[in-house]
C-alpha cells in the first residue's frame, strides 16, 4: 500500500475541500432555478458534504500516480461523475 493511501495529506485535503465547495455552489444553482415552492431542506449540505467524502476518497487516493493532462483529467472526471452518483443516492 502507498502511503498517499492510508495517511492524511494535502492533496487529499485540497482535493476534498475544492469538491466540496463545489458541490455546495453548484446544489446552490440547482436551487435558484427550481420553482420557489419545493423545500428541500439540507441539500447544500448534503451535497457539500458528499464532495467533500468523494474528494477524500475517490481523487485524493489517486494522488501521486502521474501528472500528465489524461491522468489528471481523468481522475477528476472520475470523481465529479462519482460525487453526482453519491449525490443523487443520498438525497
Amino acid at each position: 500500500m502507498r502511503p498517499t493511501e492510508s495517511m492524511p495529506t494535502a492533496g487529499r485535503l485540497i482535493a476534498a475541500l475544492l469538491l466540496g465547495g463545489l458541490a455546495y455552489y453548484a446544489s446552490s444553482i440547482v436551487i435558484a432555478i427550481w420553482p420557489v415552492e419545493y423545500n428541500f431542506g439540507r441539500f447544500r449540505e448534503v451535497c457539500g458534504l458528499t464532495g467533500v467524502l468523494m474528494g477524500w476518497r475517490v481523487i485524493g487516493r489517486r494522488l501521486g500516480r502521474g501528472y500528465g493532462w489524461y491522468r489528471c483529467g481523468a481522475d477528476r472526471a472520475r470523481g465529479h461523475v462519482v460525487l453526482v452518483v453519491f449525490a443523487i443516492v443520498f438525497q
